[in-house]
This record gives C-alpha cells, structure tokens and sequence, in this order.
C-alpha cells in the first residue's frame, strides 16, 4: 500500500505519524472497480487523479458508475447550489459502497451523515500517499498542484475553512512535475493551487521565483496560470508583469474582481479596491494586448445596495473581460458573512441576470473584432470523434473539424464565434 512514485515526485514530511488509517480506508477499494465522480475546481479534478493513481497501483480498474463496486465522490461547497448537487449525488449512491473525499468532509460532516455514511479520503494523507504533483487531465492538458490552502481573508469563503493555512509544494518538485508531463506528451499545463499568486509566502518565497525557473525549462510546452487573488498578485505584480509575453506562458490571468463597488470588496475582506484591480488589468493587456482576462463576480453580497450593482456594471465595461463567472451570493456555514443580512433571492436573481446580460454582450462584440484573424494554436483535446480543440498563446479556446492529432501546432483562422469558444479553419 502506498507505495512512492518516481524519486522527482515531492517528498513531504509525515509529522503525523503512519498512515494506517488511510491505508485500512484504502485497502477496501483495492483490487475493485471504481469510479470516481468531480465536483469543483482544478485542483479537485487533480486530487481525483491522484486517487486514480494510487488506486492502479492496488490493482483496481477504472470502471463505469453502473459497473463499479466502489465510487468515490470528490466534493465541493464552494456555492449552495453546488453542495445541493453534491448532497443529491452522495443519496443517490447512499446504498453502494461509497466513500467521499475534497471540501465538504472537512466543514459539513454532519450534512453529510444527514444523507449516507461514506468513508473519508483526507487530502493531506491522500497527497501523502499519492504523491504526484502532475496529472494528465484529459487528451494533452494536465494540471500541476503547486499549494493548497489559503491565508487570504475572505469573509464569506468556505473553502479557506476546508482547506486550512497556505502550504506551498517546493520549487523543485513542481518543475519535475511539469517535466514528467512534458515528456508524456502534455503541452498544456495548468498550474493550480486556492490561490496560485500567494505561492512561497508563507517561507520567504514568491511566484515569480518559480515562474522564472519555470518558464526555463526546455520543451513545448505552455503554462495556463490558475486563480490569483488580486490582493495576492499586488505585491508581486511588477516582478510578474514581465514574464506576460513568455513563449512557455499562455496570455491567460484569472483575477476575480467580486465586486465593482469598493465598500462591498471592503465588507467582503479583500484587500484591494476596483482601481488597484482596473490598474493591474490594464497593466497586463498594455504588454499582451492579446490578453485573455477571466474574472468572477457575486450578485447581491450582503449590504450590497442597488449603487454598488450598478458600480459592479460600470466595472464591467471598463474591465471588457473575456469570461465572467457570475454567482448569486450564498451564505456559507461557518463564515463571518453567513450571519449578516443579504437581498432577497429575486433581487440577487435580476443583478445575476443583469451581470450575465452584460457579459455576453461584451464577448460578443470582442470576438467579433476577432473574426478571419490567424492564429497559431496547438491541439490539446479531442471534443468528439473528428473535432479537436486547440489553443491560441492568448488561451482562446477554437474548435477545429478535421482528423489531426493531439499536440499538433497549426496556424488557424477564426470562422464563427460561440461566445465562450471559436469555430475555426486549418490555414495551409
């Protein structure tokens, strides 16, 4: 059970003793078949591989959910409407032989028994027992865990809860991580972690630290930076700003706003105002004019005022991102926020609706400027028999027909826009 991986996987202390009762845990799935259902975010889907890893080595088979004999269910409440999806997926398999694993475990053990009566996959032992950093995704996309946990301040966040202090992976680990990767054939590669930007922080170290190793490293290949909290990304914003541009850095930053309206980010506990944010954004499209901006924000955050909507509209017009994850404000247990007052849920369902209205018009209008524009793109996953999906440097997603291998490099032609993703033409 348990046993290591490749020497340039990480090594992590175990202050806590032997792992006897992972192992037991685990020891019921060995020799199975399994299937393991994902909720969340890249780091969950992350976790899951891991597990599948581990599990391989038992001896157990990936198998369908009606095949199995085992499932496993990776976690999320990040957001009520996802822990209601979660909660029904754990009843639907209340009678199977089941265990569960992410973030619910940690904060709402007790929901969860209200339902079913799962064994507990922890993290921490699992990252002790699995210890590849780098996993391939799907087709030539992988990911690369380089922390977990959060020393961010948010009053209404769940998952800092869940997830507990900021615990960076080591330099060294994470390049050989991303090496493996490339020598199985991964092209991109996702760095992912709760919040990418405070990488090192807590021991003396930063992200640009690691970006400037990384982006040394031999290969084709190309690194998708995952979520930065702003606040996070202030400090080292003029020694990150730089590496935008980099041949082995996709022209991709995910900055979530939350807020348009500077009294709403100081009530939420988010360390930053909407110029700080605007300035940053600005900063970045000024070196890659080809930026490709995601953000989220939340509709209807308790005391937020029609005022500061409308300022959460205007900062969408100014920002021109191109994705929004829009999310109607739900009180978290355990949170600070979760005890004040919020709008009701009509008022945050026409801001929400209000927010979204205002993102497609702003995806449609930029992706048409981008129509019959060339690219280079390289494919990266196959969407079905016939169809794959390549990327551009600036991390546009363009959907291309035709019978042509994964990791290819290919010159492209925008043809239609989809809103969140181009159809595109093979240029000879």
């Amino acid at each position: 059970m348990c046993e290591s991986g490749p020497s340039s996987q990480i090594e992590i202390d175990n202050d806590r003793g032997d792992l006897t009762g992972l192992k037991h845990l685990l020891e019921g799935l060995k020799g199975k078949k399994f299937h393991i259902r994902t909720f969340g975010c890249t780091f969950n889907h992350a976790d899951s591989e891991r597990l599948v890893a581990a599990l391989l080595r038992m001896g157990s088979t990936p198998a369908s959910e009606e095949e199995a004999e085992a499932i496993v269910v990776n976690t999320c409440t990040v957001i009520q409407k996802t822990e209601r999806k979660v909660l029904r997926t754990l009843e639907k398999f209340r009678t199977r032989d089941l265990y569960i694993m992410g973030c619910m475990p940690k904060v709402q053990m007790e929901k969860i028994r209200r339902v079913c009566s799962p064994g507990v996959i922890d993290s921490e032992e699992l990252h002790l027992c699995a210890p590849e950093l780098g996993v391939r995704l799907r087709g030539a996309v992988g990911a690369v865990q380089i922390a977990e946990g959060c020393n961010g301040g948010c009053r209404y966040c769940i998952t800092r809860l869940a997830r507990g202090p900021l615990r960076s992976y080591p330099a060294e680990a994470v390049m050989n991580a991303i090496s493996q990767l490339c020598e199985s054939g991964i092209r991109e590669v996702q760095l992912t972690a709760q919040d990418v930007a405070a990488w090192g922080t807590e021991r003396g170290e930063s992200l640009p630290d690691l970006l400037g190793d990384l982006l040394e490293l031999e290969g084709d290949f190309a690194i998708r930076l995952g979520m930065m909290n702003p606040a996070s990304l202030l400090p080292i914003f003029d020694e990150i700003r730089p590496f935008f541009g980099s041949e082995h850095l996709f022209s991709f930053a995910h900055l979530p706003l939350q807020s348009g309206s500077d009294r709403v980010l100081k009530a939420m506990g988010r360390g930053y105002t909407f110029d700080d944010y605007l300035g940053m954004a600005r900063e970045l499209r000024s070196r890659v004019p080809d930026l490709f901006l995601a953000t989220d924000l939340i509709a209807g955050f308790p005391g937020e005022t029609d005022g500061d909507h409308r300022l959460s509209l205007r900062a969408m017009i100014e920002m021109e991102a191109e994705k929004v994850n829009i999310t109607r404000y739900s009180p978290r247990p355990g949170t600070e926020a979760a005890s004040r007052w919020d709008p009701v849920d009509r008022v945050k369902k026409e801001r929400s609706r209000q927010l979204n209205r205002m993102a497609e018009e702003i995806y449609h209008r930029k992706n048409q400027r981008l129509l019959g524009s060339i690219f280079p793109a390289t494919t990266v996953e196959e969407v079905r028999p016939g169809s794959v999906v390549a990327r551009t440097p600036a991390y546009r997603t363009v959907v291309l027909k035709g019978p042509l291998p994964l990791g290819a490099d290919v010159l492209v032609r925008l043809t239609e826009e989809r809103m969140h993703y181009f159809l595109g033409e093979r240029v000879a």
